[in-house]
Formats: structure tokens, sequence, C-alpha cells
């Protein structure tokens, strides 16, 4: 994925020998199917007594962006605690900082690489616009863009005029909106893609293969076992296996506190651009990504359970439908789009985790919603930790 493609790019940039192992170089990982909004707004962590509640409410019936389902394993049932935890007010508003700190230099980040590389990300910088259909939605989110604007993120309070003055495709019946300014949108395939492709350039080994055990030796990771047979054999072993960094840490001997939240989404060819940016339903939490040919639709987030190939038709259907309240003219395209359904692995602070687990290994997950927008900085920082933050290194690779 996009996390494992910008350590690599780094690594290979500062003169590695780098071999990335990917269990699929296709398009079925949570970075080609989400969202695709390099997202500065999203900053507040998913740890927040909001979502608490809406888990709480899941639990009973009556959930809708957070779900909770059966059957939980104990890991799982551990992992929301430590959750409930972490959703303390005081805890999420400190990692929103953190958060919003590695969002800018990530972004910066993108426009260096497509600078030195001389590639063309197709960045789309046109602000996520959240609008909403009832007062109280309106005020909640109107609220939380006054706190997020204590920590440098910019918005624009929209009437429901202003809001069809920017977007008249729009339902009428919205009342209002926000405008975070400085979230881009983009093809997150692309972006992986072309992040793949400059990677490549400074020499690095993409191959498709499963790792299914690993060779231990004194705590250290010698080797890694893949199906095929072979045993790959390295100086440092970078984990970056996404929602499956938690298995991979059991194969080396450690515990990855990260937990599978499982999305989808619905993308849906268009002939033409049924709006000018990303959209959010602040109700519904349902994300309108249009680009030139096709628009992506994704919301919703489920702990425990089964994870499929496919999202079940019904959870399409309602995306559709919420989408369709939000922005009319989807109503008449009658292509029935293509479904998509994939893990992000969370953490209950809503912080990645990029640290040494022993002396040969390094994990880098736990990115949850935020994989596209914190890969860059987040692959810098397993730069750092192999080389070392010498002085020569940093002259050499600002």
């Amino acid at each position: 994925g996009i996390v494992g493609a910008w350590a690599a790019y780094e690594l290979a940039r500062a003169g590695c020998s780098v071999e990335v192992l990917d269990a699929d170089l296709g398009e079925r990982s949570a970075s080609f199917g989400n969202a695709g909004i390099l997202a500065q707004s999203y900053a507040k962590p998913m740890s927040n007594p909001r979502n608490l509640l809406a888990g709480m409410r899941s639990v009973l019936g009556s959930g809708h962006d957070v779900e909770v389902v059966r059957p939980l394993g104990f890991a799982t049932l551990r992992w929301l605690l430590r959750f409930g935890v972490d959703s303390r007010p005081f805890r999420a508003s400190a990692a929103a900082e953190d958060v919003s700190r590695m969002t800018r230099r990530s972004i910066e980040l993108y426009e260096e690489l497509a600078s030195r590389e001389g590639m063309d990300l197709g960045l789309r910088r046109t602000g996520w616009l959240y609008v909403a259909h009832t007062p109280s939605a309106l005020r909640q989110q109107q609220a939380l863009a006054l706190e997020m604007a204590r920590i440098g993120i910019r918005s624009e309070m929209l009437s429901a005029d202003g809001v069809h003055n920017l977007e008249p495709s729009l339902d009428p019946a919205l009342v209002g909106g926000v405008l975070y300014t400085d979230d881009s949108s983009m093809d997150p395939g692309r972006i992986v893609t072309t992040v793949r492709e400059a990677a490549r350039r400074h020499g690095a080994n993409f191959v498709e293969g499963c790792v299914e055990a690993a060779d231990l030796e004194r705590g250290r990771v010698r080797g890694l076992l893949t199906a095929s047979g072979e045993t790959v054999t390295a100086d440092q072993f970078v984990l970056a296996g996404g929602a499956g960094c938690a298995a991979l840490g059991r194969m080396v001997g450690v515990r990855i506190p990260v937990e599978r939240g499982t999305g989808w989404s619905l993308t849906v060819p268009t002939p033409e651009p049924l709006a000018g940016r990303a959209l959010m339903g602040i109700e519904d939490h349902v994300v309108i990504n249009p680009d030139a040919r096709s628009i992506r639709i994704t919301g919703g987030m489920r702990f425990g359970g089964e994870i499929g190939q496919l999202p079940p038709p019904g959870h399409l259907a309602a995306l559709r439908a919420s989408a369709e309240r939000i922005l009319p003219a989807l109503g008449d395209v009658q292509e029935p789009g293509e479904g998509w359904m994939g893990a992000r692995p969370m953490t209950t602070t809503g912080l990645p985790i990029v640290r040494r687990v022993n002396p040969t290994t390094i994990v880098v997950t736990g990115h949850g919603t935020l994989g596209m927008t914190l890969a860059p900085e987040s692959g810098v920082q397993v730069r750092r930790l192999i080389l070392g933050a010498c002085s020569s290194e940093q002259e050499a690779l600002p």
C-alpha cells in the first residue's frame, strides 16, 4: 500500500537496497479503495467522545457512523476497552495537534516528490465541503471547525445560499456547510502507482508475495519465509502491512496494538463531473469524491464481524442512497458501480505507530483512515530509524 511504497521510496532514495514483499500488488488494498482525500480537516482522531457514543449505539442496534458487530474476539474487546479510555476529550485534542502537524508535513512531501521526480500526482486542490440537512448537524460541524482552527486548520462557514452558489447541483434542502479550504482530492490508485514508480526509479524492487513465517534468533529477525517457499534475508525489515501488522507482529514475537476497522466504497462511472469538489454529508458521514469520469462514495467503520471480498449489497445501496440525497444528479446515473471492501489499521489513540520493535525490525502501521494523508511523513520516519538522523543524511535528504 501507500505507506510501504513511501517507506521504500525514502529508503531507496537514500541509497539502500530495497525489496518490497506485497501480498497484493493489484488494486484490492485499502490504499486503492479509500475516499481519495488528503485531509487536514480530519485531524481529530476517531478516539473521541462522539465516536465512542456512536459505537455504543451500534451495539444497541442504532449505530451508523461506527458499528460494532459480532463475532468479537478477545483482542478486539481489549482494543475497544482501550479505545474507550483514549476517547477522553483532552486526549483527542492533543492527538489532533500531532496529526495536524504530520499532515502538513506530508502534504509538503507530496509536492516535493512531484517536483523532484517530475511526476504529476493529479491532486485537485479544491477543498472538502461538509454539508448538512439539519441545523443541529451544521452547528456541530461549525463547532468542530472552530476547534480545529485553533491548530491552524482553515475553514469557511457557508449558509445555504453559499453552499448552492459554490455547488449548484446539490440538494436545495441543504441548510449550510463548512468548506475546509486546504484539503485536496485525488485518485488514490494513481497516487500509489506513482509513488511505487518513484521508488523503482531509485532501485526499489516490488515482488508479489505473502509472508508466512519469520526466522528468529535471539530476538532478531534473520529472514522471512514466503508462501512460495523462498526465504528473504535482509539487514533490516520494515513491517508495513496495514491491518495485517498484528499478525506480522506475532510472527516476529511482538504485539502490535492495531485493530481491523472494516470500510467499504462504491465507485460509479459518470459521463461528466457531478460536482466540483469532494463532499461530506454530515448526518450520514458519507464522503462523495467526484472526478472527471467517476464518483467514489465511502462511509462507515465496522469493528468485529467477518470481512469479505465485497460489501453486502445493502451496504452499497445505503451508501448510494445517502449520496443521492446530497447530490440528486447521481440518481440519473444508471451504472450500478463497483463495490470495494477492505481493512484499515486502527490504533486506539488515532496516532500511527512508527517504531523499532527489535534490533532488525521496524513497524509502521495504524494510520486508520489517514493512510494516504500521513504516508509521506511516516516514510521519512522509517528512513530516519534505519539510517539514523545523522547530519550527513539530513544534508543529502532534506
